[in-house]
């Protein structure tokens, strides 16, 4: 049974107890109201007959209160299903959609609900709305007319639809489409989105076709006017354009004076002028228009002109001079518009003018060259090469049909258009129609009718061409129709604009601003002032910004404070000067985050040389930085181990002459004796000295002993067991360590040396105020991470040992030189700087890298990265701690006297015959008498002359069996893999340990074939 037949059941077993109640309940009072009933009239009542009337009612009412009580969850879970359907579908809508409550009487209305892309459109939170009123939180809503449409919607209960091309409030400015409609509850419904986008597009497009329709009204009228009347109708057509009461179109003659064929009549009444042509020289050449023509460059003006006395008053004006080839050859002036002129109206003149120079070069030429005026620009046309060449320069051709004929004329410029020859080809209705494309055809001749049909005077179409070889041309038509006075046409005449490269520069525009939106560097484009009007998708993805929230916005909105003024004041200066700058700017995200990029931006000027914009191109390079700052990290502590090396090894003689003489000085003396006693605090001083530069040798990652395959898992859990001994109970230490953790080539002391540095550091940070301390082991596989992977590491995977700490943390400034050799922020006595060097140079010579994050009172955490152990990498073999003795010849070579010395005396207290060389040339001379006599050569790595690996070539070269072994305090030349290159035995570094150099000496001579069977040992006895 179902749960909600569960439910029905359970109601209906409540009424079913209530009845039994109430039947009990009312024999009770029956018995307690009528005491002189006899006991069995009671037993009478549960009689048989009557139980069983009592037990069926109760069946029946189960029944009935079961089917009713079902019947009602049934409805309840199918309410519940629906809203959850109806919250699904109207939270997934792809419009904004927002549901009202009205309030006073319809008067204002509440939101209750509103999905998300009405939150995305609204740029609102849904939790902010909810409750509040419509006129509260988008005060726009009244000037809007849409709060009327929802009080009109729920008092008639009619749905309405409401565009609105502007939406303005301190939320946002959009326009918007609206559906609005009421529920049966009374509550109003809101579907709307947002078409700011398709409003602007089509604003655009209105734009083009108004100046397009412009161009061709023009054209037309000098194609069908042939005296200078043309001027004052073309005048008139761009007064009406741009909203003004006065201009005047003017043309310079060939003395260079300015005529004006349509000055107004107070003008003619002023200079007392009858001919319409009024002339004026150079030197009255005043006022606004005449600085246009003096410099050729548009002048505009907001405010009174000034006029001679008697003119009309003139508000705001515009000038914009008309240039054909550089050369200016005419002037339009326009003046007393309502507003202000702005820089839309300056480029809608300036393309007029444009369009009209070469129309108006022609007409004068003809004028110049014949003196003659012709009554029609057709004529021009026709007789006149130079207004042909116009045609072409402005892809502009005319034709001309006669109805009653059939006969259709074209320009030649019509001709190239259609890639036709004139000469073979006759043009015809029919043939201009096989000539449109395929697609477009149906739609030009429908055009055509309807244009004849409906007696209309001003048409135009654009469509596409088809031409013999496959080539696709735009063209815009325009026409008129002239008809008889019965009504009927008589003939057409239009013209015919190729306009294929204006579509394909359109084309090429959206693919241009298709790229820039997926460009990967940020791309932000300003206005001369440092406004942003435009940024990609790469600018949101690096900043945080939307576009919403950069555009309309300074510049400075991601200043980080971290530069100078004086350094944009020069940035400023450059680029104003219409000069392009290059550099680095420090910027802030909207999280804060600072972040570094490589700027470049580039001033952008209009035709007059005026800057418009500013476009900057703009790359993170964050990542780059921190890769140079590991690389200088990693230099500059290279240098520092340079050096180490370099005094280790001078250091490392000093140590084996006093520690060598020292032990010679203990053989003579009692153990109990205090001299005795006082030389072995010299021998533990001693080898704390050999360890301090071993440690130095560590750090500059010279040191390659013990490497083993090593498990971390247990090198930390032995650390962990020491660490919870020492720490104070305020600090909790915790370890998490990841299973199956692969192995790491690594020494095992040293390891611990790093843990124990590391978590020490750790502890000191936290004992005034405790805290945690995290160790933590894990995989991490770079190839696979999104993590910046360290310039000196490989993309395989590694082990990552972190140990983190909420203490005290380490200030911004220390970091960089956190690993620097004696560099230490504790105080005076309590450290000696050279814990975090040497766990450095560990690392690195582990070929691993290291990390420090740190923040003030936060805590630090360090992060170390070892490759993983490889199949070819296996264990050394232990060392034996005996001391063997023997009685061989053994040929020692070392540059420092005091060092044979020592050397002599130790190996010949244990047996040894012994013969010491200070120079390693008169050491292989020595060997060369008689390569035999010897039976192992000990010599130094570092000496004048002949170096060990010199020396040793030469000696192998004699005799390849001899054994060799290789001392030194330290070298960058060798160390112990090279040595089984080049056929040394064994490799020590000093200063040497007697028992140390007696057993490997034993080591190397009972491995050798020949240690006691080729060199004749009897015959050099001990001495």
């Amino acid at each position: 049974m179902k749960v909600l037949d569960k439910n029905a059941a359970k109601a209906a077993l409540r009424v079913v107890l209530i009845y039994f109640f109430a039947a009990g309940t009312g024999l009770a009072l029956l018995r307690f109201f009528n005491p002189t009933m006899a006991e069995w009239d009671i037993g009478h009542l549960f009689s048989p007959q009557n139980t069983l009337f009592l037990c069926l009612t109760a069946a029946l009412i189960f029944f009935l209160v079961y089917r009713l009580s079902a019947h009602l969850y049934r409805n309840i879970q199918l309410l519940s299903q629906n809203e959850i359907r109806y919250h699904s579908l109207f939270d997934n809508m792809h419009k904004g959609g927002a549901v009202y409550r009205p309030v006073d009487h319809g008067r204002d209305f509440v939101f209750i609900d509103i999905n998300c892309s009405g939150e995305q459109i609204d740029q609102v939170n849904r939790r902010k709305l909810i409750g509040h009123r419509v006129t509260e939180i988008f005060p726009g809503i009244r000037e809007s007319n849409l709060l009327n449409v929802m009080q009109r919607v729920h008092s008639t209960g009619k749905p309405e639809y409401l565009p609105i091309s502007r939406y303005r409030d301190k939320y946002l400015e959009s326009c918007r489409e609206n559906y609005l409609f009421r529920l049966d509850s009374g509550e109003v419904v809101a579907v709307y989105d947002d078409v700011t986008e398709k409003k602007q597009l089509q604003e655009k497009l209105e734009q083009s076709k108004g100046e397009l329709t412009l161009q061709n009204r023009i054209i037309t009228q000098f194609l069908t006017t042939g005296d200078d009347t043309v001027y004052q109708r073309v005048l008139q057509i761009i007064l009406k354009a741009l909203r003004s009461s006065f201009g005047f179109f003017c043309y310079l003659n060939e003395q260079g004076k300015l005529i004006c064929p349509t000055l107004s009549g107070e003008y003619r009444k002023l200079y007392n002028m009858q001919d319409l042509n009024i002339i004026f020289p150079p030197e009255n050449w005043d006022s606004l228009w005449g600085q246009t023509l003096k410099d050729g460059k548009t002048m505009m003006k907001n405010s009174a002109l000034t006029v001679p006395v008697g003119h009309i008053a003139l508000q705001n004006g515009l000038a914009v001079p008309i240039r054909y080839q550089e050369e200016v050859i005419g002037i339009i002036c326009i003046a007393n518009k309502d507003e202000d002129y702005t820089d839309a109206d300056t480029t809608l003149l300036e393309s007029i003018c444009s369009y009209l120079a070469p129309i108006l070069n022609a007409r004068l030429h003809a004028q110049y060259s014949e003196n003659l005026r012709f009554e029609t620009v057709v004529e021009l046309v026709k007789s006149e090469a130079s207004l042909k060449e116009a045609e072409k320069m402005a892809k502009i051709g005319h034709w001309e049909h006669h109805f009653a004929t059939g006969a259709l004329s074209w320009s030649d410029e019509v001709y190239r258009i259609f890639s036709q020859d004139a000469k073979q080809f006759k043009p015809s209705v029919q043939a201009l129609l096989q000539q449109v494309h395929p697609d477009d055809r149906e739609f030009v001749k429908q055009a055509f009718t309807a244009a004849i049909t409906n007696k209309t005077t001003d048409d135009e179409i654009t469509h596409r061409l088809l031409l013999a070889d496959g080539t696709i041309k735009f063209v815009q038509e325009r026409w008129i129709a002239t008809y008889n006075n019965n009504g009927e046409p008589v003939n057409s005449l239009g013209t015919v604009q190729d306009i294929t490269e204006r579509v394909l520069a359109e084309e090429s525009n959206r693919r241009l601003a298709t790229a820039i939106d997926q460009a990967v560097d940020v791309i932000m484009i300003t206005d001369e002032n440092g406004t942003i009007q435009y940024v990609n998708p790469a600018f949101e993805k690096l900043t945080g910004y939307t576009r919403q929230e950069a555009v309309g916005q300074s510049s400075k909105l991601l200043k980080s404070g971290e530069h100078s003024p004086a350094f944009y004041q020069d940035l400023w200066l450059t680029i104003s000067s219409g000069k392009v700058w290059h550099g680095r700017f420090v910027n802030k995200k909207k999280s804060g985050d600072f972040f570094t990029e490589e700027t470049t931006i580039t001033p952008v000027k209009d035709d007059t040389g005026r800057i418009i914009n500013f476009v900057a191109v703009k790359h993170d390079i964050s990542r780059e930085l921190e890769l140079e700052q590991q690389l200088r990290q990693a230099v500059k502590m290279e240098a520092i181990g340079t050096l180490a090396g370099g005094i280790a090894h001078d250091f490392n003689n000093i140590l084996g002459a006093i520690l060598g003489y020292t032990r010679m000085a203990m053989d003579g003396l009692p153990a109990e004796s205090q001299p005795y006693l006082d030389l072995e605090k010299v021998i533990q001083s001693g080898d704390r000295a050999a360890s301090l530069v071993q440690q130095i040798l560590l750090f500059s990652r010279r040191q390659k002993e013990g490497f083993v395959p090593v498990q971390l898992e247990f090198l930390i859990r032995e650390a962990v067991k020491m660490l919870r001994a020492t720490l104070p109970s305020s600090i909790v230490l915790k370890a998490e360590i990841e299973p199956d953790c692969p192995s790491v080539f690594a020494d095992p002391a040293q390891i611990h040396q790093i843990l124990m540095n590391l978590c020490t550091n750790a502890k000191q940070s936290m004992l005034s105020k405790g805290g945690t301390l995290t160790i933590t082991l894990a995989k991490e596989n770079f190839a696979d991470s999104e993590q910046v992977m360290p310039a000196n590491l490989s993309p395989d995977t590694h082990v990552k040992l972190t140990i983190s700490d909420t203490g005290s943390g380490i200030a911004k400034d220390n970091l960089i030189r956190i690993f620097d050799p004696f560099f230490t922020t504790k105080s005076v006595g309590e450290g000696t700087g050279l814990g975090l060097a040497v766990v450095h140079g560990i690392v690195k010579s582990h070929h691993g890298h290291i990390t420090v994050d740190s923040e003030l009172q936060r805590g630090t955490t360090f992060t170390v990265f070892l490759p993983v152990t490889k199949e070819n990498e296996s264990v050394l073999p232990l060392k034996d701690e005996t001391m063997p003795r023997g009685n061989e010849h053994i040929l020692v070579v070392d540059d420092e006297q005091h060092m044979l010395i020592i050397r002599q005396r130790v190996l010949t207290s244990l047996g040894y015959q012994v013969s010491t060389f200070s120079s390693s040339i008169e050491a292989l001379a020595s060997f060369r008498e008689d390569p035999l006599q010897y039976d192992l050569m000990l010599t130094d790595m570092t000496m004048p002359d002949m170096d060990g690996k010199e020396l040793t070539e030469h000696i192998l070269a004699q005799r390849s069996d001899m054994p060799i072994i290789l001392c030194t305090g330290y070298s960058e030349l060798i160390d112990e893999e090279k040595t089984r290159e080049y056929g040394i035995r064994a490799f020590l570094n000093k200063p040497i340990k007697q028992t140390t150099l007696a057993k490997t000496i034993r080591t190397v001579l009972d491995s050798s074939e020949h240690s006691i069977t080729s060199t004749g040992t009897n015959s050099h006895p001990q001495s």
